[in-house]
């Protein structure tokens, strides 16, 4: 009987570290969409940048 309490008790505390590892993956995939949502708008923004730029310096003409 003894045995069974054992193994019982590291099998939930097996269970306890499954969870919290799968509470740290969901914690680092929730961070991770963020920071691509982060990256996607400086991306975006860095884009409409350049092509701002394009047209401002377009107005200029090198001559041969």
């Amino acid at each position: 009987m003894g045995e069974i309490n054992v193994a019982a008790q590291q099998q939930a505390a097996g269970i306890g570290q499954v969870n919290l590892a799968m509470n740290q993956i969901s914690q680092a995939t929730h961070e991770n969409s963020e920071l691509m949502e982060q990256a996607d708008a400086s991306a975006q923004n860095l884009s409409h940048k350049g092509h701002h730029l394009t047209q401002l310096v377009s107005v200029f003409h090198l001559k041969s």
